[in-house]
């Protein structure tokens, strides 16, 4: 990813395909960025939200619930012998702190251990494997957008990329979807700019009203449900956030009035 003092600029887009964008403002991103997977070989529809859980934190967050449930188990098969201290314990320390876990019950460390070792080894159940392979290809787009994006506070970009898996960073479909650029999906991407920076500038706005984040989406409805629900606006608007505390607000401020200016030039609708 390119940057220009700090900042990103990935993507260099001809008069044209600014030109291109005028009627294509309400385009959504979800709608660019499947027309860019389709072109790089994906069959199916994928419906993005402003930040989806990754295949790793479904992972991450089903682990913790087995190993949470099984402990719940663990308590009511001991019955009297144990509090649910137990389940907590075991779940902060894991099974090599059982002992202390259940203190003077006198229970064999090695009946605690193998049950936790049992409960940990328990296969992934069809809807978390479902819910784990629909992530896969939808993190390789929100990498693709990710990646793809001018403007962002380069901090804040690869803050974002570090939530993503290598496969979704630098895998196959991620790299079949960016040689799309260039060839016939400028536009798209284009689009999802044009989004993002009316992310950025709503935080900007807020920032003019002296309005905290919630109190700014809970007044601007329309806002909040499209940070919620589109991935380049919801970078738009986190990024300036990132900036505004993080000492680039003014240099990112700068850069997206340059694009906006760019808009007018071509009679982009790019206020909302």
């Amino acid at each position: 990813m390119g940057e220009i003092n700090g900042i990103t600029n990935q993507n260099d887009y001809s008069d044209r395909d600014v030109d291109n964008l005028e009627g294509n403002e309400k385009l959504s991103t979800n709608a660019a960025i499947n027309r860019i997977a389709n072109h790089a070989g994906a069959a199916e529809i994928h419906v993005l939200h402003g930040r989806d859980e990754t295949e790793g934190e479904i992972r991450e967050a089903h682990g913790r619930s087995t190993q949470f449930e099984g402990a719940e188990t663990l308590v009511k098969e001991l019955g009297s012998m144990a509090t649910e201290h137990i389940v907590e314990h075991i779940v902060e320390h894991g099974s090599t702190m059982a002992g202390e876990a259940v203190g003077t019950a006198a229970l064999p460390v090695t009946l605690i251990t193998a049950q936790i070792e049992m409960m940990q080894a328990v296969g992934e159940d069809a809807i978390v494997g479902h819910e784990r392979a629909e992530a896969m290809p939808r993190d390789a787009m929100h990498v693709m957008i990710l990646g793809n994006l001018n403007g962002l506070p380069k901090g804040y970009a690869d803050a974002e990329r570090a939530r993503f898996p290598k496969d979704a960073v630098d895998g196959s479909f991620t790299r079949a979807m960016n040689a799309q650029l260039g060839r016939r999906d400028n536009l798209m991407m284009a689009v999802m700019q044009l989004h993002c920076d009316q992310g950025m500038t709503a935080a900007r706005a807020m920032y003019s009203a002296g309005k905290g984040f919630d109190d700014y989406l809970k007044a601007n409805p329309d806002v909040a449900q499209r940070y919620q629900k589109d991935p380049a606006f919801h970078h738009g608007f986190k990024a300036m956030v990132f900036a505004h505390d993080n000492g680039q607000y003014g240099e990112v401020v700068k850069a997206l009035d340059a694009r906006d200016a760019r808009y007018d030039a071509h009679h982009v609708a790019w206020r909302g």
